[in-house]
């Protein structure tokens, strides 16, 4: 019995064999062995994780956009610079926005200068709404004309950092 084995056990088997266990066994202890803290941020991307693999209880709470509302509003028409702003209700945190310029009349007389969210009481860290500009250009119009601005406000969104 033992000649007929002796002939098949060469050197190559033996390596092969001693690999496969050296190497199937570093991937056990790697899988075993790292961690979340091991993990570089923004290391792990979409492309990464299989569809339906993650479950809105593995988000954090302040991830998920909740009770989201819209909220529009538009300016006066007395000047010939006009701004908008807007605040989203209690609670709730701006998630989007934006404007429209000229609304009514003075086509290709108005442009809109800005669109962007806005700070609470003048703190760059606090956003609570979005504002808006426009102005006349190319030597103003005598048309009337006005800006409209939305907000998109939703409960559950982290404030930025």
């Amino acid at each position: 019995m033992l000649e007929r084995t002796r002939p098949h056990l060469t050197y190559a088997n033996v390596m092969v064999t001693l690999l496969t266990f050296i190497v199937l066994g570093g991937a056990a202890f790697a899988a075993a062995t790292v961690g979340a803290g091991d993990i570089k941020p923004n290391a792990v991307r979409s492309k990464h994780i299989k569809n339906g693999q993650v479950k809105s209880g593995d988000l954090a709470p302040q991830g998920i956009p909740r009770d989201v509302e819209i909220v529009d509003g538009g300016s006066g028409n007395s000047s010939n610079d006009k701004s908008a702003d807007l605040e989203c209700p209690a609670g709730k945190l701006p998630i989007g926005g934006g404007a429209l310029a000229p609304v009514t009349g003075g086509t290709g007389f108005v442009a809109l200068t800005t669109s962007r969210p806005a700070y609470a009481a003048d703190a760059i860290d606090d956003f609570n709404g979005w504002t808006a500009t426009a102005i006349e250009v190319n030597g103003g119009t005598n048309q009337v004309w006005g800006i409209h601005t939305y907000v998109v406000c939703a409960r559950g969104v982290a404030p930025p950092e």
